[in-house]
């Protein structure tokens, strides 16, 4: 049987952010094309309540509980975001709006361009000294993004991490529904 591990999501927020939002290496000009596709709509992050992109529906759908609602700060404005953990899949889900443009994650280490409902988004993972992470940056509007990360808290019989090859499709799943919801109300 997997044995969870327990582990504090806001502190592994914090740490993803650093490690894949400020440290990208493109950050696309004025002067540069867009890496990305064209949006199928604009969405503006600000009017957006993380803790609300997912419907009770939807969050019974991936079996997810209520989310929590920390508030993060990031230069050069605050983030707000919301986590939920499945401790019988062995999931924890987040979605953070962000300051800055998905294209500042493109080119960062681990990275790579991929679209998520006509979105353009940058898929990274983490395997680091924790279990494994994938985060979607998913290109909200030319200043703002929205990220959603999926991390496997639990470790298998062997007492290794999950395959992070099955991390990244719940990561895709949970930001197709949450897109689903902030489309429909933009």
């Amino acid at each position: 049987m997997a044995r969870p591990v327990r582990r504090r999501t806001p502190v592994l927020l914090a740490s993803a952010v650093g490690v894949v939002v400020l440290a990208g290496c493109g950050g696309g000009g004025a002067d540069q094309a867009s890496p990305f596709p064209e949006r199928p709509v604009s969405i503006n992050v600000d009017l957006i309540d993380p803790c609300s992109t997912l419907s009770d529906e939807q969050r019974r759908t991936l079996g997810l509980s209520q989310g929590q609602s920390p508030e993060y700060t990031l230069t050069p404005a605050p983030s707000r975001g919301c986590a939920w953990s499945d401790f019988t899949t062995g999931y924890n889900f987040t979605v953070q709006t962000l300051p800055l443009s998905a294209e500042e994650s493109v080119g960062a280490e681990g990275t790579r361009l991929t679209e998520v409902s006509g979105f353009g988004a940058v898929e990274a993972t983490s395997l680091h000294d924790t279990t494994p992470i994938c985060q979607l940056v998913i290109d909200a509007d030319e200043a703002r993004s929205i990220r959603v990360q999926a991390q496997s808290v639990l470790y298998g019989d062997d007492g290794r991490p999950r395959d992070s090859d099955l991390i990244c499709p719940r990561a895709a799943e949970v930001a197709r529904a949450v897109l689903h919801s902030v489309t429909a109300q933009a």
